[in-house]
């Protein structure tokens, strides 16, 4: 509305036409660059709102990524756990094994001496 009342006042005050002139003439200049900077502006906010919502995008995608290497990471834990379990029980076994082998072997001693002796017997 203030820039109408400059206008208004040019039309009204006629008293010297070429000042009239260059009035209206700097008004429009005026008006223009009003336009272009408005114009300016408005790109500007446009670039803004593409970073923003490019930013918001990346950090959506960021999340994701924490997420799925949190997930891994648990799994992870979860696997050198049940490893870590494995690894007394196997050796158990494997002693278990061995005492067995070894008892097999000295029956098989006794066994041999055994049959050795009822061979002589016989």
């Amino acid at each position: 509305m203030a820039g109408q009342q400059g206008y208004m006042k040019l039309l009204l005050n006629q008293d010297d036409p070429g000042r009239m002139a260059r009035m209206l003439r700097y008004y429009e200049y005026v008006g223009r660059a009003r336009v272009e900077e408005i114009g300016r502006f408005n790109d500007t906010i446009a670039q803004v709102q593409q970073a923003s919502a490019a930013a918001a995008a990346q950090q959506a995608q960021l999340q994701e990524q924490r997420e799925g290497l949190a997930s891994r990471a648990e799994a992870l834990r979860v696997e050198q756990r049940r490893r870590t379990q494995y690894w007394p029980r196997c050796r158990a076994s494997n002693a278990r094994k061995a005492n067995n082998y070894a008892a097999a072997k000295r029956s098989v001693r006794n066994s041999t001496g055994l049959s050795s002796v009822l061979k002589r017997q016989w």
